[in-house]
């Protein structure tokens, strides 16, 4: 049974974004915010955040983008597992961009979605090109902040020693 994250569900990063789970392969939770309406003719905005980042850095976007547009525009916030308030991954091997694609898929099935615009930062920018390479018809359309198809492992590296 994968341990839930240490990141307080409480925290004041996350009060103005609900969360609702969402269940994946291997038994762990994904956590999902979604504004706007679902359903209507817009394609919704799904925003992935990059390595050891959640939800929370799409808070001020989500804010002004309903504003700009409207309020009902849907935006749909994830928290992957290992990140915010997701679960973590039952094995360590399990994390990466493909592992991730995979969990963004289940989770836009879970959801309903058929097609989407994909706003992606850093890795997660790189798991909105693994998914557009196995799933062309669930992407509409990507915006890529700071992201490329590969990461230096020498960042990783360092990364994981600032981490460690």
């Amino acid at each position: 049974m994968p341990r839930s994250r240490t990141i307080p569900a409480d925290h004041s990063a996350f009060s103005p974004l609900p969360a609702t789970p969402v269940s994946l392969a291997g038994g762990v939770r994904a956590m999902v915010h979604v504004a706007g309406q679902l359903g209507g003719k817009r394609l919704p905005v799904v925003c992935i955040p990059g390595y050891q980042r959640n939800m929370s850095d799409f808070s001020t976007f989500v804010q002004f983008f309903a504003r700009s547009s409207g309020g009902d525009w849907p935006v749909v916030l994830v928290d992957l597992p290992g990140r915010g308030r997701a679960d973590d991954r039952i094995e360590a091997a399990e994390y990466g961009s493909m592992t991730d694609a995979r969990d963004v898929y289940s989770i836009l099935a879970a959801l309903g979605i058929a097609e989407a615009v994909f706003l992606g930062q850093g890795q997660g920018g790189q798991v909105a090109m693994a998914l557009a390479a196995h799933h062309p018809l669930l992407v509409g359309g990507t915006i890529l902040l700071d992201s490329g198809p590969v990461t230096d492992s020498r960042g990783i590296v360092r990364l994981r020693n600032n981490v460690a």
